[in-house]
């Protein structure tokens, strides 16, 4: 549905897209911008107001992923998310939202054929992170600092051997934090490579003191780089490695 065919459901829903599309940095929706990444964060309780509104711009096939979840926080950030993807690409592409070409892969990446840009999601309880690339494939994880409790039962899953031997020699106390950030970054990596979850973690490297990860299997070197300054929040956002990354909220 484009929003103008929406005007007869509720002038104050109208006026409510038009706000969040207005609160989009002006920079963000250039049409030709430069070779570059983006990544745009959504705090989802600054936008929570939204919802009921933004809802009218999702497709059949979003409506049908968001109404799959089983509790209403995690359909209000579904919402949310698909929503804001959809404007930001409208936004760069000039188009209405229900014209951006947004369709998803056999592995549930999202794809924008036809268009110059590559883009992933992610979200988590409280925040969404969403990126677009025109210099190649990108991918982007977000995951509340809080995750990391209760991780390391989860470290020979997440871990290749070398880097749960490296885990294993820190002091217990920084073990938890080192864990969730290499889960970030490696998540951002699956889904730059566009496998989401088909590949194990434990099957490679990306460690934390280098700026690159080369996957050897698929001959593939993608650039991780970490934002450490979003609390309580931890994102790492994976792209090629002549992308040049910047990010900002949206306000």
């Amino acid at each position: 549905m484009a929003v103008a065919d929406a005007i007869w459901v509720s002038q104050p829903a109208l006026a409510m897209i038009d706000a969040l599309s207005r609160a989009l940095p002006l920079a963000y929706c250039v049409r030709h911008a430069s070779q570059n990444a983006q990544m745009l964060l959504v705090e989802v309780a600054c936008w929570r107001a939204a919802l009921p509104a933004v809802a009218l711009l999702l497709d059949a096939n979003e409506l049908a992923r968001v109404a799959r979840k089983r509790f209403a926080a995690d359909r209000e950030v579904l919402t949310l998310a698909y929503a804001v993807h959809r404007l930001w690409l409208a936004a760069r592409l000039q188009c209405a939202p229900d014209a951006v070409p947004l369709l998803r892969d056999q592995n549930g990446c999202p794809q924008v054929p036809g268009t110059p840009f590559h883009t992933s999601l992610s979200h988590c309880d409280g925040a969404i992170a969403i990126a677009l690339s025109t210099a190649g494939a990108i991918g982007v994880d977000i995951e509340p600092a809080s995750r990391a409790q209760g991780l390391l039962e989860l470290a020979d899953r997440i871990c290749h051997p070398a880097e749960l031997q490296a885990l294993l020699a820190l002091p217990d106390h920084a073990r938890e934090a080192a864990l969730l950030r290499l889960w970030v970054r490696k998540e951002a990596c699956l889904k730059a490579l566009g496998v989401g979850l088909a590949w194990e973690m434990s099957a490679f490297q990306a460690p934390v003191d280098a700026p690159t990860c080369l996957i050897n299997e698929i001959d593939h070197n993608v650039q991780i780089t970490e934002i450490d300054t979003i609390s309580p929040w931890r994102v790492a956002v994976a792209a090629a490695p002549n992308a040049t990354l910047e990010w900002a909220w949206l306000e």
